[in-house]
């Protein structure tokens, strides 16, 4: 090849100070939109925003050098000062200090988009709880031979980042 291609998929998930219900419908688009502007910034392509009253799930596309943390850390920093300073200076709101981040498959991206898109929907069925249990008991899912990507659910095996 003689220019160097990379297009890497990338769900981030992440929640506020002790869950606490921060994201209430009159500040979720502010929220949203600082975190794609900030995701921008960082030369990602935005391709899904969704989340609940206390966490939010971000794919990106990443087509160049892309530092992970420090993107994660100043669209968490953007996000919270717009907020806290500028759309609600009286409302309490903060992010928890992790985040995970989960290569997504090129074949799934149509259905993390699905997935992020449904937060609402998803949780009034299954608790964040009720998910993460599920996850964490249930059998590794068998990763595609090639790319080490689980067919059913488009996630790598390397997973969670803290």
């Amino acid at each position: 090849m003689r220019r160097s291609l990379i297009e890497l998929y990338i769900h981030l998930v992440w929640g506020t100070w002790d869950r606490h219900a921060c994201i209430t419908p009159d500040i979720e688009e502010d929220v949203y939109n600082a975190l794609i502007a900030k995701c921008t910034q960082h030369g990602c392509a935005v391709l899904a925003v969704g989340g609940t009253f206390d966490h939010v799930h971000i794919l990106i596309r990443a087509t160049g050098v892309l530092n992970i943390p420090t993107m994660v850390h100043d669209a968490k920093g953007m996000s919270s000062h717009l907020i806290t300073s500028k759309v609600k200076p009286n409302h309490f709101f903060r992010w928890q200090g992790g985040y995970g981040a989960f290569s997504v498959d090129v074949r799934s991206i149509d259905n993390v988009i699905a997935y992020i898109k449904n937060q609402k929907k998803h949780h009034a069925e299954r608790t964040e709880s009720q998910y993460l249990e599920y996850y964490l008991t249930a059998p590794d899912p068998k990763p595609d031979a090639a790319t080490g990507t689980s067919l059913e659910t488009g996630v790598h095996a390397g997973g969670l980042s803290s």
